[in-house]
C-alpha cells in the first residue's frame, strides 16, 4: 500500500507537470494569436531633411524594436526587457576608435633631426653628380660610334661605284629581244590579242548572266519568305483569336466569377486590418507658381473627403518655390489570430482553390495551342 501511495504521488507530480506546461503552451498560443503587433511612425520633413522616427512593439512593449533615420543614417535596436541586444551604433565607436588609433601612431612618428636631414641631402647630391658624369660619357661614346658608322657607309658607296662602273655593257651592245620594232605588225600578236578581247568579252556576260540569276535567286526567295509570313499571321491570328475566346471563357464561368468576387474581399479586408487605424498630419505646400497652386487646390478638393478628418493642408502663396513641410503620425496593429481566421475562412469556402485549379488548366490549354 505504501508503494502505491508513492507511485499515486509521482503520478501526481508528473500530470500537474503537464498540465503546467499545457497550460503555458495555450497562453503562448493565445498571446500570438490576440495580442496585437503595434507600430507606430512619425515623419517630420522640411529644409532640414526627412526624419522619421518609428518602432514595432509586441508584448504591451516587452518586444521593442525602435528605429530612427536623420541625416541619412539608419538607426535600429532589439530591446527585451528595456535591455537592448542588438543595435548598428556600435560601428561608429569603432570608426571612431580607428581614427584615434591613426591619430595617436601620427603623433608617435617623430621628425627627424636637421643634422640626419643635411646628411641625405648631401647624398641624394653627390648621386646626381654621379648620375650626370655617367650620362655625359654615354653620349660621347654614342658620338664616336656615330661617326665610324658613316665612315663605313662612304666606303661601302664608294665600292659599290666601283663595281658598277667595271660592269657596265660597252657603247655597241644592245638587248635584242628587248628591241622588236615589227612586233606590233606580226599577225601573231594581233591574233593574240584578238584572243584576249574575246575571253575578256566571254567572261563578262558570264558575270552578268550570274548577277541576273542571282537577283532573280533573291527576289524568288523573298517572295517565298512572304507567302510563308502571311501565312504563318493567318495561323497566328487564328490561334490568338483561340486564346483570347479561352480568357474570356474563363472570366465569364460563373464559379470563377464568385471566386474572384470572394477572394478580392478577403484581400481587401486583409488590407484593411493590417493598414494604420490612425493617420494625422499637418502639410504645408507650395509649387511657387499661382496656376499650378490652383490646379493643385482643385485636385485636393475632389478628395477632400477622404482626407479632411485626418490631415491639415496649408497652400502657401507668398512662397516663390517649391516647398512642402510637416509632420505626419500613423499607428497600427497587426492581430495573427484575424489574418488566420480570413486565411481559414477563404480556404473552408473552397472558392480559391477551384478558381487555382481553372486558372491551371487555363495555363495548360495556352501552353499546349502555343506549341
Amino acid at each position: 500500500m505504501f508503494f502505491f501511495s508513492i507511485l499515486g504521488t509521482i503520478f501526481k507530480i508528473i500530470g500537474i507537470l503537464l498540465l503546467g506546461i499545457l497550460l503555458l503552451l495555450l497562453l503562448l498560443l493565445f498571446l500570438l494569436l490576440f495580442v496585437p503587433l503595434r507600430y507606430r511612425a512619425q515623419l517630420n520633413f522640411g529644409k532640414e531633411g526627412i526624419k522619421v522616427h518609428a518602432g514595432v512593439s509586441y508584448l504591451f512593449r516587452i518586444i521593442n524594436v525602435p528605429v530612427d533615420f536623420s541625416d541619412g543614417r539608419l538607426g535600429i535596436k532589439f530591446k527585451v526587457f528595456g535591455l537592448t541586444f542588438y543595435s548598428n551604433a556600435g560601428g561608429k565607436t569603432a570608426k571612431k576608435k580607428k581614427g584615434k588609433k591613426d591619430g595617436e601612431e601620427n603623433q608617435e612618428q617623430k621628425p627627424e633631426p636637421e643634422s640626419e636631414q643635411a646628411e641625405k641631402a648631401a647624398d641624394k647630391d653627390k648621386e646626381i653628380e654621379t648620375e650626370t658624369e655617367a650620362g655625359l660619357e654615354k653620349d660621347e661614346y654614342r658620338d664616336d660610334l656615330s661617326d665610324c658608322h658613316s665612315e663605313t657607309v662612304d666606303l661601302e658607296n664608294l665600292k659599290s661605284a666601283d663595281h658598277n662602273e667595271d660592269n657596265k655593257p660597252e657603247d655597241g651592245w644592245q638587248d635584242s629581244s628587248l628591241d622588236d620594232v615589227d612586233g606590233d605588225k606580226n599577225p601573231r600578236s594581233l591574233l593574240r590579242r584578238a584572243l584576249k578581247i574575246i575571253v575578256r568579252l566571254v567572261e563578262r556576260v558570264r558575270a552578268f548572266i550570274k548577277k541576273l540569276t542571282g537577283l532573280f535567286e533573291k527576289a524568288r526567295a523573298k517572295l517565298q519568305d512572304i507567302g510563308e509570313k502571311i501565312v504563318g499571321g493567318k495561323l497566328k491570328i487564328s490561334d490568338l483569336k483561340g486564346k483570347v475566346g479561352m480568357v474570356f471563357a474563363f472570366f465569364k464561368d460563373e464559379e470563377n466569377k464568385n471566386g474572384i468576387k470572394y477572394t478580392g474581399k478577403s484581400i481587401f479586408r486583409l488590407l484593411k486590418h493590417v493598414f494604420p487605424y490612425k493617420i494625422e498630419g499637418d502639410i504645408v505646400f507650395a509649387t511657387g507658381d499661382a496656376y499650378t497652386m490652383g490646379r493643385a487646390l482643385s485636385a485636393l478638393g475632389l478628395i477632400y473627403p477622404l482626407y479632411g478628418k485626418k490631415f491639415h493642408i496649408t497652400a502657401d502663396f507668398k512662397a516663390d518655390r517649391f516647398r512642402l513641410e510637416g509632420d505626419v503620425c500613423l499607428k497600427g496593429r497587426v492581430r495573427f489570430g484575424t489574418v488566420l481566421w480570413i486565411a481559414f475562412r477563404l480556404w473552408r469556402k473552397g472558392k480559391i482553390m477551384r478558381l487555382i485549379s481553372a486558372a491551371k488548366e487555363l495555363k495548360h490549354k495556352l501552353t499546349a495551342s502555343a506549341l
